[in-house]
């Protein structure tokens, strides 16, 4: 971030903080201003939050081009790449992130696999035709659907409401409780997408991720 005294007169090409690698400037002079107006202060928290995003997004690669067929065979999952993108920057950007371990591709899969396999889920009792007469919006069911990808992605979380199904009563947001069936079909639908959806394509996808956590990281946390 540059200074407001910067903004319009720096030129060139834009430079990286080389610690955090997350802000940006055009200028030597707009780096230095910048540190002093308060980027010293955010440099560490946006190492280790941009740190965390570049491990899971090194996960993802290894996992959707090196090992697919053996994690859709061990959690038999069929998986998405483009959302599991989209998951991993919303969970280095929330402003309320979970503090309950690493978060883990692999560990993903394999609760998604537990979902699919009726092996568990976050509810004791979630009834398919309540939810059904609630009728959620559609941004408000995406909204939660990402909600619940985004906690099992932990391995902790997921063994607790394994144990305690009532622990995270989510449905005190929303009103009424996602079944199971409700998540596999959002799911499936999002990753019979990709079946239409290119290599080039995902590897565009996958360099919008990294861009978009960047200059989210930057509006929240860098303030």
């Amino acid at each position: 971030k540059s200074s407001k005294s910067n903004k319009t007169s720096c030129i060139g090409n834009v430079k990286i903080c080389s610690k955090c690698r997350v802000a940006g400037y055009c200028s030597k002079a707009c780096q230095r201003a910048a540190w002093k107006e308060g980027h010293k202060n955010k440099c560490d928290a946006l190492h280790t939050k941009h740190g965390v995003f570049e491990n899971l997004l090194k996960e993802v690669d290894e996992v959707h081009n090196q090992l697919s067929s053996e994690v859709e065979t061990r959690y038999r999952v069929p998986l998405c790449e483009d959302f599991v993108y989209d998951l991993i920057s919303n969970l280095i950007c929330a402003l309320k992130p979970v503090t309950h371990g690493c978060p883990s591709v692999q560990v993903f899969y394999k609760n998604l696999g537990m979902v699919i396999g009726g092996e568990s889920w976050f509810y004791a009792e979630a009834d398919s035709d309540v939810y059904h007469d609630a009728n959620l919006h559609e941004d408000e069911e995406r909204v939660y659907f990402e909600m619940l990808s985004g906690y099992m992605y932990y391995d902790s979380i997921f063994v607790v409401a394994q144990n305690n199904p009532d622990a995270f009563n989510f449905s005190d947001i929303y009103g009424v409780a996602m079944p199971s069936s409700k998540y596999v079909e959002m799911y499936m639908v999002r990753q019979n997408f990709q079946y239409h959806v290119t290599s080039y394509e995902i590897s565009c996808m996958r360099r919008d991720a990294i861009k978009r956590t960047k200059n989210r990281l930057i509006e929240r946390f860098h303030k």
